[in-house]
């Protein structure tokens, strides 16, 4: 599935402006949406399952424009699952089963194909120990959890995140990225929202960075990771492990042949490679 952007623009109610002239093509398997409060990020994800329509300009699926009637939503929201950045306002069933039941069960589907989808769907956010407790008894990250089983219930082909890590301790950001990657390298392309740069970076080959509403600038991660400046434009500081490597490449050049996502990565590399002859005088010398 190929989902795409032209020239779209929304307005509020108001008539106030959210998105101006936003042309994408959301082809990485990878994507991360980067800009501060205000530039845009959430309004243009809720474009892409239909929750909102565009006031001008068209979105395209598989190059033919999105229908907005009642089949073709149907339709999108099967194809493309949102889920939104507080998983209470998608959790409202007594029980994680029972919440997660209810897209395949909206979709006209026995009781045995239903109950597949969202033992599937648990399993793959690792909390089928989870089934039958009730959801209001469950840690944020338990609820973080449940809110994106409930969109894998639908069988996506794009799972897309507004800040899936917001209010998550390191571990649990950790393993909900690890879960992530590893729907990714099923086949299931990634689109997410958020304002840190530095794990947009770590995650996504793709960025987009949005500003009052426009594309300031998109590109693969290992490029547009390193440009500051455009960075700073957004209001955003750039990611800080381009900007280390880049410093570190005048002492090893070795490095620049590597795709270095994260500070794990680079003490892996740096721990391979030999000792500077300046490093190993000065330990004799010592």
């Amino acid at each position: 599935m190929k989902l795409s952007f032209d020239q779209v623009h929304y307005r509020y109610a108001d008539g106030s402006p959210a998105l101006e002239a936003v042309s994408l093509d959301l082809a990485a398997r990878r994507i991360a949406l980067l800009g501060c409060n205000g530039a845009g990020k959430t309004t243009l994800l809720l474009h892409m399952n239909g929750s909102l329509r565009p006031t001008g300009g068209r979105v395209r699926i598989d190059g033919a424009d999105a229908s907005y009637d009642s089949a073709g939503l149907t339709s999108l929201r099967q194809r493309v699952a949102l889920v939104l950045q507080d998983p209470d306002d998608q959790l409202f069933a007594a029980t994680v089963a029972e919440d997660v039941s209810f897209g395949p069960m909206n979709l006209g589907l026995d009781r045995a194909a239903v109950a597949a989808r969202v033992a599937e769907a648990l399993a793959e956010m690792d909390i089928a120990d989870l089934a039958r407790r009730a959801t209001h008894a469950l840690s944020f990250g338990q609820r973080k959890r449940v809110a994106i089983a409930g969109a894998l219930s639908m069988r996506p082909e794009i799972l897309v995140l507004d800040e899936p890590t917001a209010g998550l301790d390191p571990l649990a950001k950790r393993n909900l990225l690890a879960t992530l990657d590893g729907l990714a390298m099923r086949g299931v392309q990634i689109v997410f929202s958020t304002h840190d740069a530095d794990l947009a970076y770590a995650f996504a080959d793709h960025l987009v960075l949005l500003h009052r509403g426009r594309v300031l600038a998109s590109g693969a991660s290992a490029e547009l990771g390193g440009d500051a400046a455009t960075f700073a434009a957004a209001g955003l500081e750039a990611p800080y492990l381009p900007r280390l490597i880049a410093a570190l490449t005048a002492l090893h050049p070795g490095l620049a042949d590597h795709r270095l996502r994260t500070r794990e990565d680079l003490l892996e590399i740096l721990a391979a490679l030999p000792s500077s002859g300046t490093h190993s005088q000065r330990r004799r010398s010592s």
